[in-house]
């Protein structure tokens, strides 16, 4: 699961992650999923079209803004259909809006782990 980053060791209304739903492409996470644990863990779904596989989503915040679901979503998608990877941007307020798609021509190895940092110093 992924968080706001900055509200790490506090207390966090929303985790993004990557999920798994019976819609007849059940054998990966096929689903990314947006919780609300300030509504009883009411979640969004976005269920992924059929041979699409989603990795561990990466919350990215809006500079500047404090709000916790203020930002994007990054996930690389695998597409078992191509053999190739995408990079997908949403909104983290709104999981199910797609802002936009970066389609690569090779893959990146699945559940590859990484971060977002603002900058180097």
């Amino acid at each position: 699961p992924q968080w706001d980053l900055r509200c790490t060791g506090k207390k966090n209304r929303y985790t993004w992650c990557a999920a798994v739903t019976k819609n007849g492409n059940d054998s990966f996470f096929n689903s990314l999923l947006r919780v609300d644990a300030k509504d009883c863990g009411a979640g969004q779904l976005l269920e992924l079209p059929p041979g699409l596989f989603a990795s561990e989503p990466v919350f990215v915040p809006t500079p500047g803004s404090d709000a916790e679901d203020d930002g994007v979503i990054l996930d690389v998608i695998y597409n078992a259909n191509t053999g190739c990877s995408e990079l997908w941007v949403m909104d983290a307020s709104q999981i199910d809006r797609v802002i936009a798609k970066a389609f690569l021509d090779h893959h990146i190895p699945h559940q590859f782990h990484g971060c977002y940092v603002a900058g180097l110093e």
